[in-house]
């Protein structure tokens, strides 16, 4: 099975150039979603099935989200906070999230 992860964060977007063969050599196939905006509820459920790893930005991952992701194992934060990330949901759902400050 191919892992598949969802490239939501605008500054990665802008970096997949240069970091795309490591997803490629790792057999990830990465989905790169073009927003000019952070993800909201309603869009995050149109593309979170079948997504096994997030890159996110601020995007609002909800209990809502998060119990309609089948095969979500992992959210990573670019940057600090993740107030928009409800914690305790992801924990129930088995859901490990991640953020890169600095």
């Amino acid at each position: 099975m191919t892992h598949r992860v969802l490239i939501l964060n605008p500054q990665m977007r802008l970096l997949m150039p240069r970091y795309q063969h490591l997803f490629d050599e790792a057999g990830v196939e990465t989905l790169i979603h073009h927003t000019e905006q952070n993800v909201g509820e309603d869009e995050l459920l149109d593309l979170i099935s079948g997504i096994d790893g997030v890159i996110a930005g601020g995007d609002g991952f909800t209990e809502k989200v998060l119990a309609g992701a089948d095969r979500l194992k992992v959210i990573s934060k670019w940057g600090v906070g993740v107030d928009t990330i409800d914690l305790e949901a992801a924990e129930r759902h088995g859901v490990k999230v991640f953020w890169s400050p600095g």
